[in-house]
């Protein structure tokens, strides 16, 4: 009886010792809000379209992640940042799902899963315990015409002031909700202050955007031939060969120096827990404190024992004055350790002050005790087993009840 006890005793410690990775997963679907399927309507072979996933973990502790998918899938899918990556405690965690149907693929509606699982893992600040595996599966939808769809919409249309002989900065909100890419072309008349003379025409094209996206675009108009003071600008920005969109607005020419150039890099960060093999996801974000568009990049450095491990450089931004943006580098460590992330945000001919964040990075084989889900069901199976022999033994003897 006494060895009974104390091996539902040992069994209950085991099972106090396992706790449940908990995940939630959301998808962000325009067509319909409810629907938690990923969707990807109306595509083009060869086409481009993205989903953003929202996973939250309300664990106390970091969680490695990763995405699994039947290998019929992988030539139509890919994930940014990764398909695999951490998710710190208590956060949630964005990853963009993209759809690109290959060239050859027939019309129709192709549907499969995508697992997102959370890796059987320990805390790392616990002396005892795992984690049970946790895995979601969400639907995927990809439905592939042969047509092509021109539909996108504009938003936000404003104007900055400017400097003699500098450009005018123009900027607005375009979102492509259709299968092409779209540049749509965008028609800037300068007239005077009293509204009476056009004084000259501009034609342009804005940046290009991808389908599925909504983009912050900004053009730039020359300010040549005109002097100091106060003009107006109708800004028309077509789809074909129609106004789609159109505003009238009013801007300055002002004195060389006049607009000042200034920034604040607000914060570096990075995940503070990952595990080796995994990459890690580097945000640096900067504001345009100043009165005149700015173009921004992150440069920094990744040190690791007072030696540079990798030099990172974001892609350059355009920001408008009073706008705050995310410049994204990406880092794949070589190998498990504690990093320090450094580095400063370049803008027209300024840098902004140096900013450091940590990245610590475990082992792949780092669980305490070596405690893990396949040890737990060893232990259970050895444990059933001896109680089975001393059932039969004591059973085979006398009749006592135990």
């Amino acid at each position: 009886m006494k060895k009974i006890i104390i091996l539902l005793f040992i069994l209950c410690l085991v099972f106090g010792s396992v706790s449940a990775t908990s995940l939630g997963v959301s998808v962000a679907n325009k067509e319909n809000p409810k629907d938690t399927d990923i969707y990807f309507p109306n595509m083009l072979r060869g086409g481009y379209s993205e989903k953003h996933v929202f996973i939250s973990s309300n664990n106390d502790y970091p969680i490695n992640v990763i995405v699994t998918m039947p290998a019929e899938l992988e030539q139509w899918l890919s994930f940014k940042p990764n398909k695999s990556f951490t998710i710190p405690a208590k956060s949630n965690f964005e990853l963009i799902v993209i759809a690109h149907p290959p060239k050859d693929a027939a019309n129709g509606v192709y549907e499969n899963m995508l697992n997102i699982r959370a890796l059987s893992d320990v805390k790392i600040n616990s002396s005892l315990g795992s984690s049970v595996s946790t895995a979601i599966g969400l639907r995927t939808k990809i439905e592939v015409v042969g047509n092509q769809i021109l539909d996108f919409n504009v938003d936000l249309i404003k104007i900055s002031d400017a400097e003699v002989d500098s450009p005018i900065p123009i900027y607005f909100e375009i979102t492509n909700n259709g299968n092409v890419k779209v540049k749509p072309k965008v028609i800037v008349d300068i007239l005077s202050q009293d509204k009476k003379a056009v004084l000259k025409t501009i034609s342009v094209s804005s940046k290009e955007v991808l389908p599925s996206i909504t983009k912050n675009v900004e053009i730039s108009v020359p300010s040549s031939g005109l002097k100091i003071g106060q003009y107006w600008a109708n800004v028309s920005i077509y789809k074909e060969n129609k106004i789609l969109k159109s505003n009238f607005l009013t801007f300055d020419i002002v004195e060389k120096g006049t607009l000042h150039t200034e920034g604040e890099l607000k914060k570096l960060w990075s995940e503070p827990w990952i595990k080796e093999g995994n990459i890690a996801k580097i945000i640096a974000t900067f504001k345009n404190t100043g009165e005149t568009l700015v173009t921004a990049k992150f440069k920094g450095e990744i040190y690791s024992e007072n030696s540079i491990v990798k030099v990172l450089e974001s892609e350059s931004i355009d920001v408008t004055s009073g706008k705050e943006v995310n410049l994204t580098t990406h880092f794949n460590p070589p190998s498990a350790g504690r990093y320090i992330i450094k580095g400063e945000v370049y803008f027209n001919n300024k840098i902004s002050e140096t900013k450091e964040t940590i990245l610590n990075v475990t082992g792949k084989s780092a669980l305490p005790l070596g405690i893990t889900p396949l040890l737990i069901i060893g232990i259970l199976a050895m444990s059933f087993g001896l109680v089975y022999v001393v059932y039969k033994k004591r059973g085979g003897k006398n009749k006592t009840p135990i």
